[in-house]
């Protein structure tokens, strides 16, 4: 088969325009990815590089913070120590502020966090509006560093008063020469 000149030239027309097409495909697009992963993972490292000097610059202040606020926590002793003394805590708590019955008081498991851990207790109660919203209130701006982790209300339509009130109060313990939060 004898092509003409304008034929061969569209034949090698379309043979560059296919080996381009290939070449970017196969070749150019996969090196540009490659490069853009590259600059992405970059972007990132850097971010993490400069939220981390930023860290390292404040941390002697936040070191000097930490230790003051060690200094105002109290010594404490075992983490079951602790809990007991938690738990007695709550229950005084409660007591002084009005509430009329405390059910059951369960301690719940402890959890590890960085660097401290959460000791929490569920408290079963009978409370009229105003004992409720006075414990929750010095349970949550007292200077014991506890926690109301949830609060559920049941109430029933034959005997709305009192409250019928459970409570998951939590607090932290430290463990670093003794020392903890409550």
């Amino acid at each position: 088969m004898i092509l003409r000149k304008r034929e061969k030239m569209i034949f090698w027309l379309c043979l560059v325009i296919v080996g381009i097409t290939v070449i970017y495909v196969f070749a150019i697009e996969p090196y540009y990815q490659y490069w853009q992963g590259i600059d992405g993972t970059l972007r990132a490292k850097q971010q993490v590089l400069t939220k981390s000097k930023a860290l390292q610059e404040q941390k002697e202040d936040l070191e000097k913070d930490y230790s003051r606020l060690r200094k105002l926590l109290p010594a404490q002793g075992a983490i079951g120590e602790y809990a007991s003394r938690f738990i007695i805590k709550v229950e005084r708590i409660a007591r002084d502020n009005g509430v009329n019955k405390i059910s059951s008081i369960t301690p719940l498991p402890i959890k590890q966090a960085e660097g401290y851990q959460i000791i929490a207790a569920q408290i079963n109660m009978e409370a009229g509006i105003g004992s409720l919203t006075r414990f929750l209130y010095v349970l949550a701006t007292g200077p014991n560093l506890m926690r109301i982790e949830s609060l559920q209300v049941n109430n029933s339509i034959e005997n709305p008063h009192p409250l019928k009130i459970q409570v998951v109060v939590s607090t932290m313990y430290i463990d670093a020469g003794g020392e903890s939060a409550l």
